[in-house]
C-alpha cells in the first residue's frame, strides 16, 4: 500500500510495528551482543567461523551484488556461503 505521510499518526503507528517486528527477530536469534558486521572481502565462511570460535553470536556475510545473484547461477555459488549449520545465526 502506500506509504504514510512522515510525522502523521499513521506514520509514527507503523514506525513503531515495524521496531516492534525487529526486537521480536533480535530476541529470536538469542539476543546476540557480539556482532560481526559485514566487510567487503572478508566476512567469507572461514572468516566468519573463525570469529565464532572467538566468541561472535551472529555474523554478517559480505555485501552482495543482488542483481549479479540473481542472474549468475556462478556467482551465487562462489559468493554465497549460507550452507554451514555452524554460521548460525546469519544475515545476508
Amino acid at each position: 500500500g502506500e506509504r504514510p505521510v512522515p510525522h502523521s499518526r499513521e506514520w509514527f503507528e507503523s514506525i513503531q510495528s515495524s521496531g516492534r517486528r525487529g526486537w521480536r527477530m533480535y530476541e529470536k536469534m538469542g539476543s546476540p551482543t557480539k556482532i560481526v558486521a559485514p566487510m567487503v572481502d572478508q566476512s567469507e565462511l572461514a572468516y566468519r567461523l573463525l570469529c565464532r570460535r572467538h566468541g561472535a553470536q551472529l555474523c554478517y556475510t559480505p555485501m552482495i551484488n543482488s542483481k549479479i545473484l540473481v542472474d549468475d547461477p556462478t556467482y551465487r555459488r562462489s559468493n554465497l556461503d549460507i550452507d554451514c549449520p555452524y554460521d548460525r545465526p546469519l544475515i545476508v
